[in-house]
């Protein structure tokens, strides 16, 4: 759960497709032990509910409805999609979302939060749980404010010397 924590903040934020596969599989790894155990928790926590709705919502997006409905519910988007296959000459997938590789990301990107979700608050059933959920966030703050005081002190415009966003100022 640490690392997860550690290399979304430091791999670019999660920005690039392969950063946010490698923190997916750390959460994966951490959400084994917990979903490996026969202890179970007394109920659905509300964070974990309201952080399900954009996994249900993305889900929604990508899967496939029949053209009447999907014209109903988003008649530019149809139509902006069937003009675009037609001149490539494809067959879409009919979805409500326009951009599904997009969508899949997001859900991805949704369901690694529940994830780091579901291990916090397995991690913060005791106190001293808490204070180490504390601590960690502490120390990558502390480390996040180290990498960026290097870099503004020596100008550097690439981060870590690899990468050179952009779009960033």
């Amino acid at each position: 759960g640490v690392a997860a924590i550690g290399v979304s903040v430091f791999a670019v934020g999660g920005a690039l497709r392969w950063s946010q596969a490698l923190v997916a599989l750390l959460v994966a790894g951490a959400l084994l032990p917990i979903v490996a155990s026969r202890r179970r928790s007394a109920g659905l926590a509300p964070l974990l509910v309201a952080l399900s709705i954009p996994v249900v919502v993305s889900l929604i997006q990508l899967l496939p409805f029949p053209d009447g409905i999907l014209t109903s519910l988003d008649t530019n988007g149809v139509d902006l999609r069937s003009d675009g296959s037609r001149l490539v000459g494809t067959d879409p997938w009919s979805a409500i979302t326009l951009d599904a590789p997009g969508t899949l990301r997001a859900l991805a990107h949704a369901l690694i939060l529940v994830g780091v979700a579901w291990v916090a608050l397995r991690w913060s059933t005791s106190e001293r749980g808490r204070y180490q959920i504390l601590a960690t966030v502490c120390g990558v703050c502390a480390c996040t404010a180290l990498v960026v005081g290097i870099h503004t002190l020596f100008g550097l415009d690439s981060l870590y010397g690899l990468y050179e966003p952009i779009q960033a100022s």
